[in-house]
């Protein structure tokens, strides 16, 4: 299986909003985003399924804010930024790495004396060949 990965030097700060992530499933149909899950463009998001494949794409699953709980502590993972330039929250402050694992993204986020994985994206569910939630999968880096 191939495996790309990217370690936390190459997602310092907000590096990882100019890193990007895409699975395709072949008939229309992807999820993408960047590594650091902030959405920056027009069609990031996490599940696009294509009613007339290849064509008239719409968007199911844009994105996920997801926090953390640790002790008693609310951590949250998500970045946005909105209109006027604002990052909030700014999660990717706890992301440890990036990899796809053949189509599968797999983030890894460290909190404190806790690690662990996050799969996201339409790669994870078992569906039946063809159907708008499997593919291939590459990420690009915009330096």
């Amino acid at each position: 299986m191939n495996t790309l990965t990217l370690g936390r030097d190459a997602l310092h700060g907000m590096s990882g909003t100019e890193r990007e992530w895409l699975v395709t499933n072949g008939i229309g149909g992807f999820a993408s985003s960047s590594v650091s899950l902030m959405n920056t463009r027009r069609y990031h998001g996490l599940l696009f399924a294509s009613l007339r494949p290849p064509v008239e794409r719409v968007a199911l699953v844009s994105k996920l804010d997801v926090t953390a709980l640790y002790g008693n502590s609310q951590i949250p993972l998500a970045a946005n930024e909105f209109a006027d330039g604002t990052v909030a929250p700014r999660g990717f402050c706890h992301l440890e790495s990036f990899r796809l694992e053949g189509l599968v993204p797999v983030w890894t986020w460290q909190i404190g004396d806790a690690a662990w994985n996050s799969v996201c994206g339409c790669a994870t569910v078992r569906t039946p060949p063809m159907c708008n939630s499997r593919g291939s999968a590459a990420a690009k880096s915009y330096d």
